[in-house]
């Protein structure tokens, strides 16, 4: 049988994850210095560099457009030009401002596209680069991370884990262990 948390008891464990989890990385690589290339420090914050960039690209992408309202013609265009570099990339490993910024830019750009001009070719084209941003998505998902830095590292064999990923783990034990008490205690009343 399947045991319930009472709502308060759901909402505290909710409230605890969500502040334990926006301290933590905003990045999907290890934090030791073998991938410091691939991650950007704001402040106390890590940040991918790829994310970053691709979030950059987008806003890039759709200020330019709402500018220029492009026709939906060049606007096509446009999009297909900084798009390519993403489906290149699939095959061979380009730098993040090709792979991330440009097709971000693509998809900001469409987007402002259709605000600054409406239309049914502006829609389709705005539904198209999503499609094709979705399926490069699950293509660069199957591929996987470069792990390349990790395969020479001493600390590879290191238990529980290395170094680059022990902050995290920390947090994670930490938020395991103070939520278990909570539920604990929620389930005896």
């Amino acid at each position: 049988m399947r045991a319930v948390l009472p709502a308060p008891v759901a909402r505290e464990v909710d409230r605890l994850a969500r502040g334990a989890h926006r301290r933590t990385a905003w990045a999907h690589h290890p934090l030791c210095g073998r991938y410091g290339e691939e991650t950007l420090r704001l402040g106390r914050r890590v940040v991918c560099r790829g994310c970053a960039l691709a979030a950059l690209g987008a806003l890039s992408g759709l200020g330019a457009a709402l500018v220029l309202a492009p026709s939906p013609a060049m606007s096509a265009l446009g999009c297909l030009a900084l798009a390519a570099p993403a489906a290149v990339g699939l095959a061979v490993r380009l730098p993040k401002l090709a792979t991330r910024a440009l097709p971000g830019a693509a998809l900001g750009a469409s987007l402002g596209a259709l605000v600054a001009r409406p239309s049914l070719a502006a829609l389709a084209l705005v539904v198209a680069l999503a499609v094709a941003l979705l399926v490069h998505t699950a293509f660069y998902r199957r591929r996987g991370p470069d792990r390349s830095p990790c395969a020479t590292c001493p600390e590879r064999a290191q238990a529980p884990s290395c170094a680059g990923f022990a902050p995290l783990l920390r947090r994670e034990r930490a938020f395991s262990r103070l939520a278990g008490r909570i539920i604990s205690r929620g389930a005896r009343l």
